[in-house]
């Protein structure tokens, strides 16, 4: 049966490498009824969107899985196979998230720079004023 022999590759395929349904069926032989059957059953829309969650948590994760990407697309490419358009939205997609990552990281430094910079200058005007109390207060007892 074929379900025996592709069904665990075919679901890989969906869940972890982003091929389409279409493309599964043709590259194992299979039905693409057959394969759309096999994802409803086994809710694999649902466990694509647990694998990208739980490869994709932080800005290295997101970089480390682009790059498994990209050697996925340059081995299929020398084999011959063409790269499946949703693949490729895919990937861009996580590119995308990553330069969002990386520029809410820039702005969340850039915060913190202009935070501490606004507390140093409120220190120093806090000892400004002290000195100038200091001043004033010894000025006044002297008189």
């Amino acid at each position: 049966m074929k379900k025996d022999k592709y069904y665990e590759i075919a679901e890989k395929m969906y869940t972890e490498q982003f091929i389409t349904v279409a493309e599964i069926a043709k590259r194992l032989g299979v039905n693409e009824r057959t394969i759309k059957r096999w994802k409803k059953d086994g809710n694999w829309t649902e466990k694509r969107y647990q694998y990208l969650y739980k490869h994709t948590n932080s800005k290295d994760d997101i970089y480390v899985f682009c790059k498994t990407m990209l050697a996925n697309f340059n081995s299929e490419l020398q084999n011959g196979n063409k790269i499946d358009t949703s693949r490729l939205n895919v990937f861009l997609n996580l590119v995308e998230e990553l330069v969002k990552k990386e520029q809410k990281d820039f702005e969340i430094e850039k915060f913190i720079k202009v935070a501490q910079k606004r507390l140093d200058y409120e220190e120093e005007m806090l000892k400004e004023m002290e000195n100038e109390m200091k001043t004033e207060l010894q000025e006044d007892f002297e008189e």
